[in-house]
């Protein structure tokens, strides 16, 4: 349960949704066809006012799907671009890292050449954690491995999956303005848990000197990774330093979240209309070719 957390819940409420829109847009979508022949064929019986409404409709649909399979490929692009980037800049690990990295828990780790310090986890199917040797080098024993056990909080979450489902949702839901501000809340909320968990095991002065230190992310970095230094989490991860709360743990939004569950409600009546819309047209075109 220990991915439950503030993030995690955002995480699930933005994926519910947007798989609740994209599943009334498939819906939609699916009556194109039928609506064509019926527009073509001349055997409806509806105004072709309604019938071109409908068509209509049905194109938006498709055009939203595709938007969607569009952002899944863009960021499996960039994801995959991360991962070839990471494994042309290996170099092998040393004693010390090895050694720190079992202590924290982290059983799959990347040292990567670079003097700019980072850390993030990547990979969608085998999470595993990438550093640079600029990091290695910038921090002391404590402030990695407490940069290691945060990282390891997002390996054990599968947050690399779902960085980048958040990214892919989001893009294709316009119209729903609690997605945006859900993945926002995702982001720092599971940055936050992960923060705590190396305060647990290393201390706050350790987690303090590795932000201090670790202030770049990598250009390559992709939609479908978890980077210590996330820049839209650092104010959030700082209040909780200093107080121990969550009070910069961004909040949705009760107008964002109103608005888009009455567009989830107007796109569900439209679906369910244009659905029996479709159907009766068919009954009629069928009756029309038996005569």
């Amino acid at each position: 349960m220990r991915c439950l957390d503030a993030g995690g819940r955002a995480f699930w409420q933005l994926v519910a949704l947007a798989v609740t829109a994209l599943s009334a847009f498939a819906l939609i979508a699916d009556f194109l066809p039928t609506a064509l022949t019926l527009w073509f064929g001349g055997t409806a019986a509806a105004p072709p006012e309604a019938l071109l409404a409908v068509t209509v409709l049905t194109c938006v649909a498709w055009a939203v799907l595709a938007t969607a399979v569009r952002a899944l490929r863009r960021t499996s692009r960039a994801t995959r671009r991360l991962h070839r980037d990471l494994r042309a800049g290996s170099v092998d690990a040393p004693a010390l890292l090895t050694e720190v990295a079992a202590e924290a828990g982290v059983r799959r780790i990347r040292l990567v050449a670079d003097p700019r310090p980072w850390a993030l986890t990547y990979g969608v199917r085998r999470p595993r954690v990438a550093v640079s040797t600029g990091l290695v080098e910038a921090l002391t024993r404590e402030e990695l491995a407490a940069v290691l056990a945060h990282e390891q909080s997002h390996v054990e979450c599968r947050d690399p999956l779902r960085v980048l489902l958040s990214t892919a949702l989001t893009l294709p839901g316009f119209f729903l303005p609690a997605l945006p501000a859900l993945r926002h809340r995702f982001v720092v909320g599971r940055e936050l848990a992960a923060d705590r968990r190396a305060i647990a095991g290393y201390g706050r002065r350790a987690l303090a000197g590795a932000l201090l230190k670790a202030v770049e992310v990598p250009h390559a970095c992709a939609a479908g990774a978890a980077a210590m230094a996330e820049p839209s989490a650092l104010d959030a991860r700082l209040i909780q330093l200093e107080s121990g709360t969550q009070e910069g743990l961004p909040a949705v939004g009760g107008p964002r979240l109103a608005l888009s569950l009455l567009a989830l409600v107007v796109l569900g009546v439209t679906a369910a209309a244009t659905s029996g819309f479709m159907h009766e047209m068919c009954a009629q075109a069928l009756a029309i070719f038996h005569r």
